[in-house]
């Protein structure tokens, strides 16, 4: 048996929504959250870029590179978004120029951002969108890195350890003097975010038994909306506070993982998977005093099984109903290129990926442009992501199987640089980014018609059972189909053949029963001799009886 279904059992007998698991449950799935939403949408607010003009020029237009001639003359016209208009006049000739803006920055906001700190507008336009482009550039190297790091240490100290690192990256980054130095800082934080939070998934979801990850995994799902929720309007309480202090508190609201070590415990499937049978006997002999379940109940399922090889759960697995309590070992070694090599798996998964690409674009894409839209910009954050929590909550109660999603977040990933590029797209062409969601997700919704229905089905295991499993899903060719209805044709045929004789059978024994006349008997006997041979012969004695009867009356008579 595999370490689910036995790990799952040890579970169910310690109680599986009982104190101990809500306890965690609660801290990992709300509580350790803030943590994921703040360090990643805090570009929101720190990474704003108000409206802005040229300062007025000070000095005169000679001392900012201009001709000084006796017949030409200089006036300010305007000051626009990153130029100043001036009108030229040569030799009673005007003439109107642009010159950048020397003296810096008017900006239409009462504190900094690092955007306003830095000038990161008009000619270095696009670097403070690069920030959160760098961050989710180092989330897919975290993705690549720590999970199979804690498939080997364990759960419980890389989450800590990772989660520990992103505060404290968090809080320095604050003091960065220079742009440079905080890309660098938000990389390094992306990568130790995205280790944490892959950690933690994995941690949650291997302390339920399987048939309840899906709604575990629904439940993070809506803690990420009302975490969402919550930072928006702790960002407008903040909203006449530098940038550096709003990044102090994104991560700050992490400190509680000072005491996580206490909080949290090793993974107990991870333990028994790794034969750390007295840590695991520990641990639930704790859990069932927490939760009032006699250890007698307990101990014996996982004393029966200390002996048991059990493969770990990885990541692509414990997010999946593995319904079926034993796994095929097989040769075969299947890796990304198989994904390249099977045509029916290259096809799910490009659908796949596209529309993760396409999910993670619109979703970070809208999120980053609220704050450009017209009105306040707190306001309009709010209602982007407050429009999130009926969508997760829906989620919740309609969910019934995931999968596996390497790939997948990979191409989140990717959907996640170029979203903050979105943004940017906006000062240049207003429409451009809803134009972009929009065609996205026409194409996401048509793709997904490709794919095939899996709702009660279930799903393969390997390569084999897809490629099997898409056999049935294949496309009929048209001479299939002609012989398809032929076939069903003469079965039906056969079915109305098959009808009318029995009819026709019904028909002639109900004629026997009402018609039993000496010559309908007759008629009977030639086509069916077999029912009317026995009433003949009754026939046949009575009137013999009725001989005798006849006869004996004469001689009686006579006698007389």
């Amino acid at each position: 048996m595999t370490s689910t279904i036995e790990v799952d059992d040890i579970w169910r007998a310690l109680g599986k929504y009982k104190r101990y698991t809500i306890q965690q449950i609660f801290y990992t799935q709300f509580v350790c959250l803030y943590l994921f939403v703040f360090p990643v949408l805090v570009y929101v607010f720190v990474g704003y870029t108000p409206p802005h003009q040229c300062k007025p020029l000070t000095k005169d237009l000679f001392h900012y590179g201009l001709t000084d001639r006796e017949n030409i003359t200089y006036n300010v016209l305007s000051y626009e978004k990153c130029h100043t208009v001036l009108s030229v006049n040569i030799s009673n000739i005007t003439t109107v120029m642009k010159v950048p803006c020397t003296e810096g920055y008017d900006y239409d906001i009462e504190e900094d951002t690092f955007v306003t700190e830095w000038n990161l507008v008009c000619g270095k336009a696009g670097l403070g969108e690069l920030t959160q482009t760098l961050w989710t550039a180092g989330e897919l190297v975290g993705a690549f890195i720590f999970p199979s790091i804690s498939d080997r240490y364990g759960r419980k100290p890389i989450c800590i350890c990772t989660m520990f690192i992103v505060v404290i990256l968090s809080v320095a980054a604050m003091f960065s003097n220079n742009y440079i130095t905080y890309i660098v800082l938000r990389t390094i934080i992306g990568a130790f975010q995205e280790g944490a939070g892959l950690t933690l998934f994995v941690y949650v979801l291997e302390q339920v038994p399987t048939e309840n990850r899906s709604f575990i995994s629904a439940l993070g799902s809506v803690s990420w909306g009302i975490n969402v929720t919550v930072m928006a309007g702790l960002g407008y309480l903040m909203r006449n506070l530098n940038w550096r202090y709003v990044q102090m508190v994104s991560g700050l609201v992490g400190i509680h993982v000072i005491g996580a070590y206490w909080i949290l415990d090793e993974s107990l499937r991870w333990l028994v998977a790794n034969k750390r049978m007295k840590q695991a006997t520990v641990m639930v002999r704790k859990i069932a005093k927490i939760n009032n379940i006699k250890l007698e109940d307990v101990l014996p399922l996982l004393e029966s099984k200390s002996e048991v090889t059990m493969p770990l759960n990885k990541l692509d697995e414990v997010n999946g109903e593995q319904e079926q309590p034993h796994l095929e070992k097989t040769d075969t070694k299947e890796n990304f290129l198989t994904v390249l090599t099977n045509r029916s798996l290259l096809k799910i998964s490009a659908i796949m990926t596209f529309i993760w690409i396409t999910h993670s674009l619109v979703y970070y894409g809208l999120t980053f442009n609220s704050v450009q839209m017209a009105g306040n910009r707190f306001l309009n954050f709010f209602i982007t992501v407050a429009i999130d929590l009926p969508a997760v909550l829906s989620y919740m109660f309609l969910v019934k199987r995931s999968i596996g999603f390497g790939i997948g977040l990979i191409a989140a990933r990717i959907g996640g640089m170029f979203a903050p590029y979105t943004s940017f797209l906006t000062s240049y062409i207003e429409w451009g980014p809803g134009i972009i969601f929009g065609v996205f997700c026409v194409i996401s919704t048509l793709l997904q018609l490709l794919l095939p229905e899996t709702s009660g089905k279930e799903l393969p295991q390997s390569i084999k059972e897809l490629t099997e499993w898409n056999k049935q899903l294949s496309y009929i060719s048209p001479d299939d189909l002609r012989k398809i209805k032929r076939h069903l044709e003469d079965i039906e045929k056969n079915e109305q053949s098959k009808h009318r004789e029995k009819q026709r059978k019904k028909f002639q024994r109900d004629k026997v029963h009402t018609v039993p006349s000496h010559q309908h008997i007759n008629d009977i006997n030639t086509t069916n001799p077999k029912a009317p041979r026995k009433r003949k012969f009754k026939r046949r004695k009575q009137n013999q009886e009725n001989i005798i009867v006849n006869s004996s009356s004469k001689e009686l008579t006579c006698a007389e």
